[in-house]
């Protein structure tokens, strides 16, 4: 019986740790989100705050910079 209960929950489970993911940055600097650009050590790439319905996105003229700081270590922002 436990192992059906568990067999019935995990595609759920599953799908809720990737979603979570999904909606998830890196980090922030400067007020802008970042995520790790994917098999790069040295790159990072504008992404939002990760919840789409707080209404925290992007207005206006913002600078994105080439070079960003984050726990002592310089990532290239590329356009």
């Amino acid at each position: 019986m436990m192992k059906t209960r568990v067999q019935k929950w995990l595609p759920v489970i599953t799908g809720l740790m990737f979603s979570m993911h999904a909606l998830a940055y890196d980090f922030e600097s400067g007020g802008i989100y970042y995520n790790y650009k994917e098999f790069s050590d040295s790159e990072v790439y504008v992404t939002h705050n990760g919840t789409p319905y707080s209404g925290n996105s992007y207005s206006g003229h913002v600078k994105i910079p080439k070079t960003v700081t984050y726990n002592s270590k310089m990532y290239r922002v590329p356009k």
